[in-house]
């Protein structure tokens, strides 16, 4: 995700500066999205098992490297009331709103702040803008490793480790963002400053962005869906009250309390986070029916960011029992 918006911020720096000027960036956009598309009706497939174009030997690798076929269930009775009251999924959602707040405000507004504050050209624009992107991207594969390390030998609880790499992003981001604030037209420090802000983001991808599975492996799809539409808002606020906010572009002390404003959201999403988080499987996973429907599904070797301890817990469901019937195949 954050590779592609390297590209395309570095791409619309280029294209702006054409003769074409800023809609070929729009043009470019959606025929490579059009282009994308027909792409995925050729080569995708629901399952290797269903791969027009996939040779055996590929097939029997990939399917090698999945542990288990469990069930899915059909029919399943959404907990709705118990969703809606549940603080770990508020943690989840306020958490994801925050974030979201300041990830847009960031990749929406900063490239107007760094031409009209810091003074560069259009062309240049795209390419500072995307640097952070490209850190936050790098700096992924090593969170991600030793997230999962932590997990697997249990060094901490998984709730813990969720916890703690969520307040490295948002926290670190939100000390980052007030720093920022007080860069004034120092363009270096500002730059370096707005690299780490987007960078250190990328520990909440081991924190509130996977947490979803922790809490209901069953539901997890609604989960995603119900905070995902939740922090849209923060996506369409955060551009809209630093409209609100900064009326002359080329004022200091009015992108510093738009910074400000980006930091506070974060560090209270934080906090909010720290205290109703959790990452222990929540009462309401379990089907409230008896209506189960045996179609397979796979399940990754190694889990992202699971512990073995939290994996034995969150696999409860598989379990046969009197009231429902699954099956698992090693």
């Amino acid at each position: 995700l954050q590779f592609g918006t390297v590209i395309t911020l570095v791409g619309s720096g280029i294209l702006a500066s054409t003769r074409s000027g800023w809609p070929s960036i729009y043009y470019f956009s959606g025929a490579f999205g059009i282009f994308w598309v027909i792409l995925w009706l050729i080569f995708g497939s629901e399952s290797p098992d269903t791969h027009r174009l996939i040779t055996r030997s590929e097939r029997n690798y990939i399917k090698s490297s999945l542990t288990q076929t469990v069930s899915e269930k059909k029919n399943l009775i959404t907990p709705w009331k118990e969703i809606f009251t549940s603080m770990p999924v508020w943690a989840v959602t306020i958490s994801h709103a925050g974030h979201n707040c300041g990830f847009w405000l960031l990749l929406s507004e900063m490239p107007t702040f760094i031409s009209s504050v810091l003074k560069f050209d259009i062309k240049s624009d795209g390419f500072v803008s995307a640097l952070p992107y490209l850190a936050m991207w790098l700096c992924q594969f090593p969170v991600t490793y030793f997230a999962d390390y932590m997990n697997k030998k249990n060094v901490t609880s998984l709730t813990f480790s969720r916890k703690f790499w969520n307040t490295l992003g948002m926290s670190g981001g939100a000390l980052g963002l007030m720093v920022l604030g007080y860069m004034g037209e120092n363009a270096n420090a500002a730059i370096c400053m707005y690299v780490f802000v987007v960078a250190i983001g990328c520990c909440t991808n081991v924190g509130f962005n996977i947490n979803h599975l922790d809490l209901a492996p069953n539901y997890a799809g609604i989960l995603m869906g119900f905070t995902n539409a939740v922090a849209a808002l923060g996506g369409v606020l955060a551009p809209t009250v630093c409209g609100f906010i900064v009326h002359d572009q080329t004022s200091v002390d009015e992108w510093r309390v738009v910074f400000t404003l980006g930091a506070v959201i974060l560090f209270f999403s934080s906090i909010f986070y720290i205290v109703f988080g959790s990452a222990e499987v929540q009462s309401w996973n379990e089907p409230r029916n008896e209506n189960v429907g045996v179609r397979s599904f796979m399940q990754m070797k190694t889990d992202y960011g699971s512990s073995s301890k939290h994996t034995s817990s969150s696999s409860s469901f598989v379990k046969v029992t009197s009231k429902y019937t699954m099956f698992v195949r090693q």
